[in-house]
């Protein structure tokens, strides 16, 4: 297996006032493997398009380990670490008995492999201020970021297609984002709750907030390729 090299260009999610800062991270050492629940998954065949390989890549499903900081490793098992999700795609805000794959966590680094942060994988992470999401990333689950009070900005990664429903639902501590212009669909619950959110920034226009102009923006071309196929 081809060890993929750690990459962090830095898109941070991040803690300010009212404006977007780089804060200095700490350089954490790899969790070790033990710290994870994870199932292997089926993934591409990089020499025949179209056809799926048998379990050559893991999905991280839950933290079990006691540090507050993180670094989740590129590889387990001599697999490439390529998804991060939990819960069973139930939609919050039932979220009732919903276990989050991290718990109480403050700080998080994602590797370069990843590129699906999925459900509710910091489900009510309050304490959480900072995240560094690595390029790869295109798509963000169902209540990926759901009730993480402590995020106030965020900067999200070019290249990112999806964010999904409830994916910042009542982060009230959020004040301002800056969606990609690579995003092409954003779910109108995405920010639910966040009653605070006053700046949200797409192809160089700013919105007041997560309106219904914002989304008819952001999602025309989707609906509009949709109705054709239809």
């Amino acid at each position: 297996m081809k060890k993929i090299t750690a990459l962090f260009i830095m898109t941070a999610v991040l803690i300010a006032a009212c404006k977007q800062e780089i804060l200095p991270l700490p350089d954490l050492e790899e969790s070790p493997e033990s710290d994870f629940e994870y199932v292997r998954m089926f993934g591409p065949n990089e020499e025949v398009e179209g056809e799926l390989l048998e379990l050559n890549e893991i999905m991280i499903t839950r933290y079990i380990g006691t540090s507050k900081q993180i670094r989740i490793p590129e590889e387990i098992d001599g697999l490439p670490v390529t998804f991060v999700s939990g819960g069973m795609g139930t939609p919050a805000p039932q979220t009732t008995g919903m276990i989050p794959v991290f718990d109480d966590v403050e700080y998080v680094i994602l590797p370069s492999s990843l590129w699906l942060l999925g459900d509710f994988v910091f489900l009510n992470c309050e304490k959480m201020t900072s995240i560094i999401i690595p390029d790869s990333v295109e798509v963000l689950g169902w209540g990926t970021f759901y009730g993480c009070k402590g995020l106030s900005s965020i900067s999200l990664p070019d290249g990112m297609t999806r964010i999904n429903a409830t994916a910042f639902a009542y982060c009230t501590g959020l004040t301002e984002i800056l969606i990609p212009d690579s995003v092409y669909f954003i779910n109108e619950s995405a920010f639910e709750g966040c009653k605070n959110l006053t700046n949200v920034t797409y192809k160089g226009i700013t919105y007041n907030g997560a309106t219904q102009d914002f989304f008819e923006v952001v999602n025309a071309e989707y609906f509009n390729n949709n109705q054709k196929r239809g």
